[in-house]
């Protein structure tokens, strides 16, 4: 649920940020298509409230992103290689550091030195972590038998993913990256629906 969520509100934050102080000059190519469609989402309070409220709620989707990704370190784990066990090490804590960042981002810190820091360390090096785990965990996947194939191939191919979203619009962090992400989840949602426990 929260990959979904993740992937349908990424057009609305995405147009939300370029609305933003923050965002300004960062208009989507298609904005002016799309612009009319998503005014009601984007036009409810000022720029920098809208931006800030979408950013609030990928605290959530970050969260239930967190939840799918330990329940599949607990179902792999125990026949998992050591590199997929880096790899989900790394990943879980890619996600935590995101958390943490949302949270200095868009609550009480806003405008404060602890926002800037918190997205160095939390959105900088959570998503740089995400992404080495994630690409480890993919790797490890494709050779092992029984895991999760459609999740590794898209986990593998996150950075040409995101270069693709950036080149389709979807530039701001970290919702540009987390949807490749959610996206990716997804799939390993089905893959945890389809295993046995």
């Amino acid at each position: 649920m929260a990959s979904v969520v993740g992937l349908l509100i990424l057009p609305p934050i995405t147009l939300a940020y370029s609305r933003s102080t923050a965002g300004a000059g960062t208009s989507p190519p298609w904005a002016d298509a799309a612009g009319g469609v998503l005014h009601p989402f984007v036009s409810f309070a000022e720029p920098d409230t809208v931006y800030s409220a979408y950013g609030k709620v990928y605290f959530l989707v970050l969260l239930g992103l967190l939840v799918g990704l330990v329940s599949l370190v607990r179902m792999r784990y125990a026949r998992a290689s050591r590199a997929e066990r880096w790899g989900l090490r790394l990943s879980l804590t890619g996600l935590l550091l995101n958390l943490a960042a949302i949270v200095t981002d868009y609550t009480v810190f806003e405008g404060t030195l602890v926002e800037d820091g918190g997205f160095l360390v939390g959105t900088l090096l959570g998503l740089l972590l995400l992404t080495v785990g994630s690409i480890l965990a993919g790797i490890a996947w494709l050779r092992s038998p029984g895991a999760p194939r459609l999740g590794a191939w898209l986990v593998l191919l996150a950075i040409p993913g995101m270069v693709l979203l950036d080149i389709l619009g979807f530039r701001n962090l970290p919702s540009m990256p987390v949807a490749w992400f959610c996206l990716a989840l997804l799939a390993l949602g089905g893959y945890l629906v389809r295993s046995p426990a």
